[in-house]
């Protein structure tokens, strides 16, 4: 990976599932998928130190693209995942389905469940397969949903950002992603537009 996308795709959330859904960068020309090949997603996953890593990754480069496909495929959850948790709409169907199908790959599974119209999340036992990579990436992205405060978890206020992350501060009126990226470029354009009228 060229150093632009390296920073990009490096910059930690501090949950594994979102730093997988910000692995999709907002640029000038619109959105980038910064991990586009199977060894890209693989190398992530060492930096990021995810748990499983790298014993549990295929060999075979077939084996390495389903990995891959899956991981996209499990991105993309992730994102409606929290979109509907923030908006307090009900979770789709087919992307807890999707969520737990990748907790099933867990030697010590979990699955979230909705009760009573929210989200919960339970441990259960499932025996491990290939793709037991992505089960933390989804327990991460479970958990998120059924444990924290849904106005916590917001995309950054950002026009060209779409990066996910989690609110831990004390007023809780976090806007950016990043105040040295997203929050100065916002603050340069307030005063560049104070500076046009006046």
């Amino acid at each position: 990976m060229d150093t632009l996308i390296r920073k990009s795709v490096l910059e930690r959330f501090g949950n594994l599932a979102l730093d997988l859904t910000n692995t999709v960068i907002c640029e000038r020309t619109g959105p980038v998928d910064v991990i586009q090949k199977p060894d890209q997603f693989i190398e992530w996953l060492s930096e990021m130190e995810a748990p499983g890593c790298p014993e549990l990754i295929p060999d075979s480069p077939p084996g390495r693209k389903t990995l891959f496909v899956e991981a996209h495929r499990l991105r993309a959850d992730l994102h409606h995942l929290f979109n509907a948790f923030t908006s307090g709409k009900a979770l789709p169907d087919a992307v807890v389905f999707n969520v737990n199908r990748a907790l099933r790959r867990s030697r010590r599974a979990s699955r979230l469940t909705v009760v009573d119209g929210l989200p919960v999340l339970r441990e259960h036992q499932e025996a491990d397969a290939p793709l037991a990579v992505l089960a933390p990436i989804a327990l991460a992205g479970a958990t998120l949903v059924a444990d924290a405060d849904r106005r916590r978890l917001r995309q950054c206020a950002g026009t060209e950002c779409t990066r996910w992350f989690l609110d831990t501060s004390k007023g809780g009126r976090r806007q950016w992603c990043s105040m040295a990226t997203c929050g100065n470029r916002a603050k340069s354009a307030r005063f560049r537009a104070r500076a046009d009228i006046g």
